[in-house]
């Protein structure tokens, strides 16, 4: 068969390119170590973002010798998505387009309805992606496909494709602190060269708002996790790394072994875990291994909103947690969520106060509903997105998603400009 032309959506093009394509990248690697040649267009590479014009001057140049295309990208890349496959078609009418990623895995129905897409990858597409490939040759692709987890271990599929992905771009970018455009993070930790893997998938928690959850989680081997990054640190210079996992505290004593092989490497690190999972113990073995910086979605203090979002969070050993970072020399970054239908005056003074006595005011982001997550059925029905001040229909507010940091939709029940007042003392601790 021809080569395959695989596409990365673009994400955030208010901020710098900063995380390289771990998923896309592992998939085109895998393609690749199955023999099968592979193109790799990494749209999210540019800033600022290119013009339609330029899109579609590159894709003539890209299709020549290309029949099927693959496209990943989450779910706020779904208009992104729908204009590219559009252009896909123009060019090319016989293309076959395939797509993945979380867009795929939210809205696949809409994606086959409402664009030019013509199959949908529903979950983790390393096992997927060989089948379309044989199916395809076979003139027998489907309009589904859902594999429902891996068949093998993590650690038996590849790394990403650095060689087809513009590293120098992503490096040069931190995506922590002053400069990522990630304006729930805080610090003012230096990241010079630095870069994302994951060395863990999905999150054993059921928090009503992720749609990360709908993934079961599973760790890599550790060697794998190790190696990866020796290569890096040789390979690119790297001297930051950054663990972009849900939760990289999930499995203690695999975390222990990973820290104690990291420690050689002597290079910082940082990661994402729950403020009420870390201890002294931990903490002292991540440190020492190189970990400077935390990331905790505390998401709010109130009892009655974390009950209401499953979010399970110990608030006292949370505060612990909190503090004993700081005691080990390690920046506790807390996020905070704003705007549910249930929040009062009242739960927001104690998310506010709090933020204050543990010294986490941080900007907020906006309680977005996505599809697929418990928190979706609350303000899904017949189509549309029901809020106490309008009703948005279904493709409108899929194509309106952006990052959450950013307004999409008003839940709470205050106006807009009231809410947002209220967002900004929270924010500041002030109320």
């Amino acid at each position: 068969m021809n080569k395959i032309l695989f596409v990365n959506s673009p994400i955030r093009s208010n901020a710098l390119p900063n995380l390289i394509p771990t998923g896309p990248g592992i998939l085109c690697n895998h393609l690749m170590r199955h023999n099968i040649e592979v193109d790799f267009w990494d749209l999210n590479q540019y800033r600022p973002v290119l013009t339609n014009d330029e899109i579609k001057e590159q894709l003539e140049a890209t299709l020549c010798d290309v029949n099927l295309v693959m496209i990943s990208g989450l779910i706020t890349t779904y208009k992104a998505q729908k204009n590219i496959s559009k252009m896909i078609k123009e060019i090319k009418p016989n293309a076959v387009i395939i797509a993945g990623g979380s867009c795929a895995s939210s809205v696949p129905s809409l994606l086959l309805e409402k664009t030019d897409i013509d199959c949908v990858v529903i979950g983790e597409g390393e096992d997927a992606i060989l089948e379309i490939v044989a199916d395809y040759s076979q003139g027998n692709l489907k309009k589904y496909y859902d594999p429902k987890g891996l068949k093998l271990p993590l650690s038996e599929y590849p790394w990403p494709c650095w060689d087809n992905i513009n590293m120098d771009v992503y490096l040069k970018n931190p995506f922590w602190g002053p400069g990522s455009g990630n304006l729930s993070t805080i610090t003012t930790l230096k990241q010079d060269r630095s870069i994302n893997i994951i060395a863990t998938r999905g999150c054993p928690w059921r928090c009503n708002f992720c749609a990360h959850s709908l993934i079961n989680y599973s760790t890599r081997n550790t060697n794998d996790v190790i190696n990866e990054i020796a290569t890096l640190i040789n390979k690119y210079n790297v001297t930051f790394i950054g663990f972009v996992d849900d939760n990289i505290l999930c499995n203690k004593s695999w975390l222990i072994e990973l820290c104690l092989k990291l420690k050689p490497l002597s290079i910082k690190w940082g990661a994402h875990a729950r403020a009420d999972m870390v201890d002294e113990e931990i903490l002292s073995v991540m440190y020492s291994s190189g970990c400077v910086y935390l990331g905790f979605g505390i998401e709010s203090w109130s009892p009655i909103i974390l009950k209401r979002w499953n979010k399970k969070l110990d608030i006292a050993k949370a505060v612990k947690g909190i503090w004993l970072c700081r005691e080990f020399g390690i920046f506790p970054n807390c996020t905070y969520i704003f705007g549910d239908k249930e929040d009062t005056v009242s739960t927001l003074t104690e998310t506010s106060r709090m933020m204050y006595e543990t010294k986490t005011m941080n900007q907020m982001f906006w309680l977005t509903p996505y599809p697929g997550t418990t928190l979706w059925k609350d303000y899904y029905s017949n189509g549309q997105i029901i809020t106490p001040w309008e009703k948005i229909g279904f493709e409108s507010y899929i194509e309106r998603l952006a990052d959450a940091q950013n307004y999409t939709v008003n839940l709470t029940r205050w106006p807009l400009e009231e809410a947002i007042y209220l967002k900004k003392l929270c924010e500041n601790g002030d109320l």
